[in-house]
């Protein structure tokens, strides 16, 4: 995936760890065989004992395409989430912008902007959200 933008439509939305182990967010073009995903988590308690380590993790289709930190902006619409990453971020998943449309109907927009400023706290991330 060597594109500097890429838009999927995500068939499943997962907004809660399915075990309660952390804070999870994922997005799946299929919620049984993924082709395209995005997963982003974050440990309950804060990274204090690794201070330069960003507080959550993503990863893009494939756990080589995972690692700490990288998102540099989040958009949130009624049916879209819209991601631009760090440029050595952005190098290392093949892209620099991530669209993910969703039905409108199917997530809850105040639960998901709860999730994503929950996930993106004190990370220096720039939030749009509704």
């Amino acid at each position: 995936m060597n594109a500097t933008r890429v838009t999927f439509h995500a068939r499943s939305v997962v907004l809660d760890h399915p075990e309660g182990f952390c804070y999870l967010l994922g997005f799946a073009d299929d919620p049984e065989n993924p082709e395209r995903y995005l997963v982003l988590q974050r440990d309950f308690e804060a990274l204090e004992a690794v201070e330069e380590a960003p507080g959550y993790y993503l990863e893009w289709c494939d756990p080589e395409h995972g690692g700490w930190g990288g998102v540099d902006t989040v958009t949130q619409t009624a049916d879209a989430l819209t991601l631009t990453f760090e440029a050595a971020v952005g190098e290392m998943l093949g892209l620099r912008c991530l669209t993910i449309t969703f039905d409108a109907g199917g997530v809850d927009d105040a639960t998901l902007s709860a999730r994503l400023e929950r996930m993106f706290r004190d990370c220096g991330v720039r939030l749009s959200l509704l």
